[in-house]
C-alpha cells in the first residue's frame, strides 16, 4: 500500500473530481437544478440560451475558484492543527517529580491525589 505522499506523486489524490456527497438529497437537489435547467433552456429564444450559457460558464468558473480557496484553506489549517498537535510543549503540560516521574496534565487532574503519592513514595 502506497503513502498518501506517494498517491499524491502519481497523480491518484485529486479531492477536486471526487463526488462530493453522494448522499439521497443531494441527488434530489441535483436533479431539480438540472430539471428546471431544461425547462428553461425549452422556453428560451437562441439570444436568452446564449445569454444563459455564458452566465453558466461565469458561475461554474467562480464556483471552481471557491471550491479552491476553500480546499487550500483547510488543507492549511488541518497542516496548521497537525504542526500544533506535533510540537506541543510538553514542559507546560507536565508534572515532573524529584526522581524524574513525569505525568500529563490530563491523568493528573482526575488522580491528583495518587500521583503525589506515587511521587512521594518514590522519593524514599
Amino acid at each position: 500500500m502506497r503513502s498518501i505522499l506517494e498517491e499524491l506523486f502519481y497523480g491518484n489524490v485529486c479531492p477536486n473530481t471526487v463526488c462530493r456527497s453522494a448522499d439521497k438529497e443531494t441527488k434530489e437537489l441535483m436533479g431539480y437544478v438540472a430539471d428546471h435547467h431544461d425547462t428553461l433552456l425549452k422556453e428560451l429564444t437562441d439570444k436568452q440560451k446564449e445569454i444563459l450559457e455564458k452566465f453558466d460558464d461565469c458561475y461554474n468558473e467562480l464556483t471552481d475558484i471557491n471550491e479552491r480557496e476553500i480546499f487550500v484553506y483547510a488543507f492549511r489549517l488541518g497542516a496548521r492543527i497537525a504542526i500544533e498537535v506535533l510540537s506541543h510543549d510538553r514542559r507546560r503540560t507536565s508534572i515532573h517529580c524529584s526522581r524524574g516521574w513525569s505525568y500529563s496534565h490530563r491523568r493528573c487532574r482526575s488522580n491528583t491525589r495518587n500521583l503525589w503519592r506515587l511521587c512521594y513514595r518514590s522519593r524514599g
